[in-house]
């Protein structure tokens, strides 16, 4: 005869579901995490000081202060959204400050969410198409190229 204590086992099991979401959604903000920083970092920073003209006539045409960062600093995440906001960071410090939209918006992350990066700069279209010297390959190649997940290690650090 073959016995077991069933509430013992379905302890177990129910630990076992809750490390398992635990890690997974560690997987994913970890994943999204290092992906935005990639896309920070391959986003331009631009010159205000080289290019004083164009970013005198963005401020004409647009309002947006005439300095360097606002698509570096324009990433952000939204959970279960199409759309991202229009975020103005600017300056050298626009990435981190990007950075830190990411984090707070994968905050309220839950499997099964879905989960948008994106960057609503007017004019991020024109730097994904190569309109920068900076990133003459456009964004997301740059990012594709260099960015390579390690999905085993975030789910064993979750």
């Amino acid at each position: 005869m073959i016995t077991s204590n069933a509430s013992k086992i379905a302890e177990e099991l129910r630990q076992y579901q809750e490390e398992v979401k635990r890690k997974l959604t560690h997987m994913v903000k970890s994943y999204v995490s290092e992906l935005a920083e990639s896309a920070v970092d391959a986003t331009p920073l631009g010159d205000s000081t080289k290019y004083l003209g164009w970013y005198e006539a963005r401020f004409e045409d647009t309002g947006l202060r005439p300095e360097e960062g606002l698509a570096k600093g324009g990433w952000t995440v939204v959970v279960n959204r199409n759309s991202v906001p229009f975020i103005q960071n600017y300056g050298v410090g626009s990435g981190s400050a990007a950075l830190d939209n990411v984090k707070g918006g994968l905050s309220s992350f839950s499997l099964g969410d879905s989960i948008t990066l994106g960057n609503a700069v007017p004019y991020i279209s024109l730097l994904e198409n190569g309109y920068s010297l900076q990133a003459p390959e456009g964004i997301t190649s740059i990012v594709m190229k260099v960015y390579r997940p390690d999905l085993v290690r975030y789910f064993q650090q979750g």
